[in-house]
């Protein structure tokens, strides 16, 4: 018996139009009907941003940088292309940032929980660090891990504003409050002054520059950069680290004696870079 062979239907994809404020980021998300398409017609390996001063893409997560209009392609394993607008807005200016010195048990966990100002800001992405991780960590997202007894400040950066925040954190080990005995509950006050070096002791939003050390801040050059960063004002062989936005690591060095970085093989994006005190950022084009 001769069996013919069938042929799949032509995929019909709905890709809606994108709107985000500057600042923000999304999931790039499309629908492909129907169901009996090629499967190669449903995955997306490749998404492209027409301008990328507007928005980039990076592993299906779109980040609104500018106001404007741009488009935003899909390219299908099996080669087929579709698109759709991506519009940025105006963001509702982030104009304080805090976080409240905290005390948590050993073995814990807890979403960390910054003050914004304005409360509708849509500048929240932040970025965030943990100068003693052994002790306390922090997640891209925020989320603390209490790991051992002792002290840790933490530090949230805003990336769409040049502001940033600590607190610290005491980690207690596994014994109730009422074991621990007052002379402890008096560590738990020093805790609480060690934060307040921090930001005074004060809870409400204040801006803080990122870098408001008492040197002259380094500066970057060009920015956007496409291939060589220049840093001018650390001295050769410093430290060098690059962040994405989420706090990964995405480049590290040691500064070469001409204070250049080759950033080509970078991404596309914003980034984060942090040297001794300082805290930078530049958008990789």
């Amino acid at each position: 018996m001769h069996v013919k062979e069938g042929t799949l239907p032509d995929p019909v994809y709905d890709f809606p139009p994108i709107s985000l404020p500057v600042g923000q980021e999304q999931t790039v998300s499309f629908s492909v009907s129907p169901v009996d398409v090629d499967i190669r017609d449903r995955k997306a390996p490749a998404f492209t941003i027409e301008n990328s001063k507007i928005a980039t893409v990076s592993a299906g997560i779109l980040t609104a940088l500018g106001e404007g209009t741009t488009k935003c392609t899909v390219t299908t394993v099996s080669g087929k292309e579709f698109s759709t607008t991506v519009t940025v807005t105006p963001a509702v200016e982030l104009t304080g940032l805090a976080l409240k010195d905290l005390t948590i048990q050993e073995g814990t966990e807890q979403p960390m929980a910054p003050t914004f100002t304005p409360e509708g800001t849509t500048q929240r992405m932040l970025s965030w660090f943990s100068d003693n991780p052994d002790v306390a960590a922090v997640d891209y997202q925020g989320r603390l891990y209490a790991r051992k007894p002792g002290k840790a400040t933490i530090t949230a950066l805003s990336w769409a504003r040049k502001l940033q925040t600590s607190a610290t954190v005491t980690v207690t080990d596994h014994k109730l409050p009422a074991e621990e005995g007052g002379g402890e509950g008096g560590e738990g006050g020093e805790g609480g002054g060690e934060g307040g070096s921090t930001q005074g002791g004060d809870s409400s939003p204040v801006p803080t520059p990122v870098d408001g050390g008492q040197s002259p801040a380094p500066t970057l050059s060009p920015n956007p950069v496409s291939d060589i960063l220049t840093i001018s004002g650390l001295p050769p062989a410093s430290a060098v680290s690059i962040y994405t936005p989420m706090g990964q690591l995405a480049y590290s060095a040691l500064l070469p004696e001409d204070s250049r970085l080759d950033v080509h093989a970078l991404p596309p994006g914003l980034y984060i870079l942090r040297a001794g005190p300082a805290t930078l950022r530049f958008i990789k084009q």
